[in-house]
């Protein structure tokens, strides 16, 4: 999305498993295709999150090195990172499908343009 003179861009499709902050080769291509659409002097920020299963302590930490892995795979030290961990759900967690999709990183990406 364009906004004057940056372009919003929100990708969420960077899923994890089951108690884990390991990026699985289809996390890693992805990554790629992203990687390719940040600008140098681009803001980055990522979010981490987790379903609801376990200790909100535990997932908030683990929600924090699933955004920080992908942090060091897209090659951005700047950006701003942060685990919610179950702070915030993202889907049901009352149906294994919505837990799945509650472990996730999102990558927002502000681009300056025309410059």
């Amino acid at each position: 999305a364009r906004s004057g003179d940056h372009e919003l861009d929100k990708y969420g499709l960077i899923l994890f498993d089951f108690g884990s902050a390991e990026l699985n080769d289809a996390n890693r291509r992805l990554i790629g295709s992203v990687k390719g659409r940040i600008a140098p002097d681009a803001k980055v920020a990522i979010t981490g999150f987790t379903d609801r299963v376990g200790d909100e302590e535990v997932n908030r930490s683990l929600a924090q090195e699933r955004a920080r892995a992908t942090a060091r795979a897209l090659g951005t030290p700047d950006a701003r990172v942060e685990g919610i961990g179950e702070r915030r759900l993202l889907f049901d967690n009352e149906l294994p499908e919505g837990r799945f999709y509650s472990r996730i990183v999102t990558v927002d990406v502000d681009n300056p343009v025309g410059r």
